[in-house]
């Protein structure tokens, strides 16, 4: 059989995560290949150069990184395509320093313990886009659909009395919202919800994996089939957590749990131990919930105050639907004795390898030091 007359030209995209303070974003360039048809499935895609110097990773002088292929999804926006997502190397085959996963890996290795869930509630803003704005996921501007950030604003005080955005069939991110499910389902990704959120113009997707880096990485290239979609649009995705005080913020809540927490009969005792670590770990996991997350964080708008752990004002001092708390626990999982744990404090700006690694250290390991992973700068409060 001649398995010339079969090739197919392919494409690969590697997507790596930039080196950009305080929010680092997901960038992606494409290599195209030619393979049998019958090997489609099989691509074992190879090592790639990547301009460091452009991506906020190293100086001019020394820019040459290596992206380092860790995982693959469907590429929903090509037919004989894939999305390779890689880690960020250096060329003696050292994790660069912005590489968080890494970090992620090395925390899951060493806890050696199967069956942790997450999941997150990813909010964010479409913004109308502006002439020569660049790509930056603490973008600030005017909603799609208003003439003004003030407009915007008046609007939500107006809807709170009439039931707001929420859920609402008329909001204008409804759209985006739907494609790009379509889109995630498309690569792979387990989008398990989707929903308007209370400000205009905000949306929310919601993402479940059995594990924590599966979690982390789908998080990642969901927000970026984000990001493309909205360039498709003519319009901007902004993931920083507070626009304006009057409007709603955004967070990326983290829901996670184990065996332990979902058994039928013991499982609310773990579930409570579990939120008492994240109390005792909370100055620390704070850091790296996400950057300007004080403005978000302010006692306001659903949220607890960022100068410490909020255990809610339910009776049973334990957050029990209080969407106020630091750390809820769903009434869902209060009324069946087992379930998920959800950790409110992460910005919708958030690293979700960071984040996985402060919980899986603080719940499960020898406690969470964001200092220890190199995870703090002079410049910024939280990252």
């Amino acid at each position: 059989m001649d398995l010339n007359n079969s090739l197919r030209l392919v494409s690969l995209e590697y997507v790596a995560v930039d080196g950009s303070l305080p929010t680092p974003c997901p960038r992606g360039k494409d290599k195209f290949v030619e393979v049998s048809e019958y090997a489609l499935d099989s691509i074992m895609p190879e090592d790639w150069d990547w301009d460091g110097s452009s991506t906020n990773q190293a100086e001019g002088y020394d820019s040459d990184k290596v992206l380092r292929p860790v995982r693959a999804y469907n590429n929903p926006f090509e037919s004989n395509g894939r999305l390779i997502l890689c880690e960020v190397m250096n060329f003696d085959n050292s994790p660069h320093v912005s590489n968080s996963r890494r970090h992620l890996g090395d925390a899951v290795l060493k806890l050696m313990k199967t069956g942790i869930w997450m999941a997150a509630e990813q909010e964010y803003f479409i913004l109308q886009r502006e002439p020569g704005m660049p790509v930056d996921l603490n973008a600030s501007g005017i909603l799609v659909g208003f003439s003004s950030i003030e407009e915007a604003a008046e609007a939500q005080m107006k809807q709170y009395k009439q039931g707001g955005d929420y859920c609402s069939a008329t909001n204008i991110v409804n759209e985006i919202m739907r494609l790009h499910r379509v889109l995630c389902h498309a690569a792979g990704i387990f989008v398990c919800g989707t929903n308007a959120e209370v400000a205009p113009a905000q949306g929310e997707f919601q993402i479940l994996a059995k594990d924590p880096l599966k979690f982390a990485d789908d998080l990642t290239i969901a927000r970026y089939l984000l990001l493309k979609l909205c360039a498709v649009k003519g319009v901007t995705l902004s993931l920083r957590p507070k626009l304006r005080d009057s409007l709603n913020g955004s967070g990326a809540h983290v829901n996670f749990s184990d065996e332990n927490m979902r058994d039928s009969k013991e499982g609310l005792n773990y579930v409570y131990q579990a939120r008492e670590k994240l109390e005792v770990n909370y100055k620390e996991v704070i850091k790296v919930c996400g950057a300007y997350n004080e403005f978000r964080l302010t006692g306001d708008h659903e949220t607890a105050k960022i100068s410490s752990f909020n255990r809610g004002k339910d009776k049973s001092d334990r957050g029990v639907g209080d969407r106020g708390a630091s750390a809820r626990i769903p009434r869902s999982t209060y009324q069946n004795g087992y379930g998920r744990c959800e950790l409110r404090s992460p910005a919708a700006n958030m690293d979700p390898y960071k984040v996985a690694t402060a919980i899986i250290e603080a719940v499960w390991g020898s406690g969470f030091n964001a200092e220890s992973h190199g995870w703090t700068h002079p410049d910024y409060k939280y990252i």
